[in-house]
């Protein structure tokens, strides 16, 4: 069994603009069972293209750098922003784009409405 989520908006309501850096975090607690995937497409085309990075999505048995805490933040924009690479999708700048999340063998706080996925936020990025 696999639940999907599809997200074209950031959390104050903006699509998902490719010059701009963003973050989804993933809680210690995921209601998955077994699995889980991030992928990002264009809106125009449905697949990333010309990404330099050639990597369109990432997933839980990457070896993802994980949070103190045992959560997972994933970024997406044009530039990595210093964060680690493993956990960053790169976005074409003249694109408008959408995360897919696929979750396998979801758990029970899924199934009962008693977990959601978080908002992707926009991240202000200023060089040092």
């Amino acid at each position: 069994m696999r639940k999907l989520f599809i997200i074209f908006h950031d959390k104050d309501g903006n699509e998902l603009n490719g010059s701009r850096n963003y973050c989804l975090h993933l809680p210690v607690n995921m209601f998955v069972v077994n699995l889980w995937c991030v992928t990002v497409g264009e809106q125009e085309s449905g697949y990333l293209s010309g990404n330099v990075q050639q990597v369109a999505n990432t997933a839980l048995q990457n070896s993802l750098v994980r949070n103190r805490d045992n959560s997972t933040d994933l970024y997406f924009g044009p530039e990595s922003m210093g964060t680690n690479q493993t956990n960053w999708i790169q976005t074409r700048a003249d694109t408008r784009w959408y995360v897919y999340v696929c979750f396998y063998w979801p758990a029970d706080a899924y199934l009962n409405n008693t977990w959601n996925i978080g908002n992707i936020e926009k991240m202000v990025y200023e060089a040092v």
